[in-house]
């Protein structure tokens, strides 16, 4: 009886060991598993970050190259009325129609917007003076940089951002000279 009883305590001990060494592998097996889920699903977020960045970033630089087109025709001499602002406007690319107004604003006072039709409360408006926008328009001609604001409430009764352009011109003593916003534009 004894052999026996030591026969099945061992038996015993065996099994819990063996169950012991089981659970054991089982639970470092699923920790190497959700950590390779968790790097996994942070990589895919890291990516998705990296890849709209980057549109964004393209969509930025388009924008900024249609303000620089603009501010060449001003500093060129163009005179820019509401007809040649309308038509030189209407030519300039706008991908899924993300652009929803250009604007002109001389001294800061928006005087021509394309297209006018929806637009027509923010004509006259001083972006320098008035609205909570005329912070990031004053920011854009201290620098003399692109400022991108918002999300502003528009007086167009919608919600967008705006890219605020300085344009300064070159006066005859040399000195360069804030000419206004060559315009902003509504992304929506």
């Amino acid at each position: 009886m004894d052999k026996g009883s030591t026969g099945s305590k061992q038996t015993k001990r065996y099994s819990w060991i063996i169950g012991l060494l089981i659970f054991i592998t089982a639970l470092l097996l699923g920790c190497i598993i959700v950590k390779n889920i968790e790097k996994e699903k942070k990589t895919a977020a890291a990516y998705t970050a990296q890849s709209t960045v980057k549109r964004i970033n393209a969509q930025l630089d388009q924008y900024v190259e249609l303000s620089e087109f603009l501010e060449n025709v001003i500093l060129a001499g163009y005179d820019l009325n509401q007809t040649t602002f309308s038509e030189l406007a209407e030519m300039l690319p706008n991908e899924a129609g993300v652009v929803k107004a250009f604007e002109l604003a001389p001294d800061g006072i928006i005087t021509d917007i394309f297209p006018k039709q929806g637009n027509e409360q923010a004509f006259g408006m001083n972006m320098l003076t008035e609205h909570e926008r005329s912070g990031d328009a004053k920011r854009a001609k201290e620098t003399g940089k692109y400022t991108l604001g918002g999300p502003y409430q528009l007086k167009q009764g919608e919600t967008g951002a705006l890219l605020f352009h300085p344009v300064y011109q070159n006066n005859i003593t040399g000195n360069d000279t804030f000419w206004g916003g060559d315009h902003s534009y509504r992304l929506g």
